[in-house]
């Protein structure tokens, strides 16, 4: 049978993981969300005086090694609940299944793809010009290896518990959801906008 955390067979542990995952998911967070506030706020946040322009920067990239950190708190979390439930080897197994047939790796691979062709083909028929490839920084190159972590929880931990307990449909929606949340603090930032969060969910959600 499906195996599910019972929060009656753990409840000392839960008594601790609980507050000490959310302490660390605030501690994470905190220096983006304290970006809100500019330069006062950083300098309150690591009680440093920022005198200049490029202390600005550098304390700015300090947090966003703190954002770094946070794509690993999906997986985390996922790890901790089902160490605490005893199912760690089912998420390890969700991990590193890799022989699955080749219509899946078609459709993982493919299917993106083919989505991302439909919603450029429809933005140029509207009357868009083509966007070019850019470029691509270090920091999005590390942001795309290090988003598995992300991939964990989403879809290695919470995406299968919801899945025993409602449709797929409404499953998939509820991650899209709580994935979209999760990235609420880097639109509360400086130069970010809430009409640029609503873009993120509505690409996110569905």
């Amino acid at each position: 049978g499906r195996s599910r955390c019972r929060k009656a067979e753990y409840p000392l542990a839960m008594k601790w993981i609980v507050p000490l995952m959310l302490l660390l998911v605030a501690m994470i967070h905190l220096p983006p969300v304290l970006g809100v506030f500019g330069v006062a706020g950083m300098e309150a946040a690591y009680n440093v005086a920022i005198a200049g322009p490029d202390l600005s920067v550098l304390m700015r990239h300090r947090a966003l090694m703190f954002g770094l950190l946070a794509l690993f708190g999906p997986a985390l979390g996922a790890f901790v609940v089902c160490w605490a439930g005893g199912t760690t080897g089912e998420l390890r197994g969700r991990i590193t299944r890799w022989r699955v047939s080749p219509r899946s790796y078609l459709a993982a691979f493919g299917i993106p793809f083919a989505a991302t062709a439909v919603a450029l083909v429809a933005y140029i028929l509207v009357g868009h010009i083509a966007p070019g490839l850019g470029s691509i920084s270090a920091i999005e190159v590390l942001i795309f290896v290090l988003v598995v972590g992300e991939e964990i929880g989403w879809r290695g931990f919470l995406m299968p518990r919801l899945r025993t307990r409602m449709r797929l449909p409404v499953a998939g929606l509820v991650t899209g959801v709580v994935w979209t949340l999760w990235h609420l603090p880097i639109y509360l930032q400086p130069g970010q906008t809430l009409a640029g969060f609503a873009v993120f969910a509505w690409w996110v959600v569905p």
